[in-house]
């Protein structure tokens, strides 16, 4: 919902005090070919998330932001190799926003 207002261009302006926490899962298909078993890292799907999360920052909201990662099968990385992918992504992403 959040997405589709501050990205999409959705007819009411979101507001900081409507907004329990951010969820992010990046497909890496067009938004409507989205499945629930195929979300990638932050930065690696289609969303534009540095452009939300300005969008977040704009409009006041300072509460979590989180990453959910779905896979067909199970990652075979080792969990450090897993966390070091997330906050590659999350520090990448939030650079190119300006945020920190």
């Amino acid at each position: 919902m959040v997405y589709e207002r501050l990205i999409r261009g959705g007819n009411e302006a979101a507001e900081a005090s409507q907004i329990v926490y951010v969820h992010i899962n990046a497909p890496n298909v067009p938004v409507e070919e989205v499945l629930d078993n195929d979300r990638l890292y932050l930065g690696e799907g289609v969303i534009p998330l540095a452009d939300f999360l300005s969008g977040l920052h704009y409009i006041g909201y300072k509460g979590v932001v989180a990453q959910e990662i779905l896979t067909p099968s199970m990652p075979k990385d080792s969990p450090e190799i897993l966390i070091l992918r997330s906050k590659t992504g999350f520090d990448k992403v939030f650079a190119v926003a300006g945020l920190k």
